[in-house]
């Protein structure tokens, strides 16, 4: 899969089959998007392109963005396992945002990107003031010969799949529906960052995850995980609240921190990890000592180890 962006100086020479969203978490909505436009690729012996957005279209326009789902590079992961051929990164910013929806399609999607077929969602949106709506899409691509399928919603339990709906999901701490909408589970990455080290005084130390404040984290409470370190997989336990808590160090900030179950090495700061998301164990509590917090962590593992047997 080669990656490309609007600030490279790259000409296609050949035409591609062209797959449209926003596609923040790449759920299973968004999937069937895009292995449409495999398809046709497939069939016309074209190549697969996804258009992505550098930057949430709302984050420029306004300080409302909702969190998101995935980071880009997660994206990019995503689509080279599903057997995208070309990702077309935009720059997306105020200039970008006042195009008029014909100037996307004719002089972006067709004169730049050799738009032979376009595949969007039934409820895709662009131009300026997102004017531009599939019906659109449509009357402007059939005169110049370029074909448009329309994926019709995906439901699960009779509502249907979107973003916004998985992100509910987690702030409920409902992991398991989330995973079932996303296709796969819900992953966060970062960086292993120093804490206040209360962990390791009493027997379990946890990694401190440096996430991207535009991240979406689920709601407070503590996680059955798994964690990728250094390409390999371990079994852990994650927590999302307030860090640590106990009442002497009673905090607003909202962390995430993960105690790796076997994993011989003490020294995970600076390390990059990828915490997996599969379902929920408790509810965040407040402890009055350590020796508390270390009881409940204990009695933790104690039914993971459990439930992993």
């Amino acid at each position: 899969m080669k990656v490309i962006t609007s600030n490279e100086d790259f000409r296609f020479i050949k035409s591609n089959v062209i797959a449209l969203g926003n596609f923040d978490g790449i759920h299973i909505a968004h999937q069937k998007v895009i292995k449409t436009a495999l398809q046709i690729a497939k069939k016309n012996s074209l190549s697969s392109l996804v258009l992505l957005f550098d930057k949430h279209p709302i984050s420029v326009l306004n300080d409302s963005a909702p969190k998101l789902l995935t980071t880009l590079d997660q994206k990019i992961k995503i689509l080279e396992q599903l057997g995208v051929d070309y990702v077309y990164i935009q720059e997306f910013d105020v200039k970008f945002s006042t195009l008029e929806p014909d100037y996307f399609i004719i002089k972006i999607l067709i004169d730049k990107l050799l738009a032979a077929s376009i595949v969007a969602g039934f409820d895709y949106r662009f131009g300026k003031g997102a004017k531009g709506d599939t019906q659109y899409l449509k009357e402007i691509c059939v005169k110049f010969k370029t074909d448009v399928t329309i994926v019709d919603k995906v439901d699960f339990d009779n509502e249907p799949v979107s973003a916004s709906r998985i992100r509910n999901l987690l702030d409920e701490g409902d992991i398991e529906k989330a995973n079932k909408l996303l296709g796969r589970r819900y992953s966060i990455e970062g960086t292993v960052v120093h804490g206040r080290g209360l962990g390791s005084k009493i027997g379990f130390p946890t990694a401190n995850i440096d996430i991207s404040k535009n991240i979406k984290l689920p709601g407070s409470g503590v996680y059955l995980t798994k964690s990728s370190i250094d390409n390999e997989l371990f079994d852990s336990i994650t927590n999302i609240g307030s860090n640590p808590t106990i009442n002497d160090y009673l905090t607003d900030r909202i962390s995430c921190e993960t105690h790796v179950i076997g994993y011989s090495s003490l020294n995970l700061y600076g390390k990059e990890i990828v915490i997996q998301f599969k379902r929920k164990i408790r509810n965040e509590q407040k402890f009055d000592s350590l020796d508390q917090l270390r009881k409940a962590i204990e009695n933790d593992i104690l039914l993971v180890k459990k439930q992993l047997e």
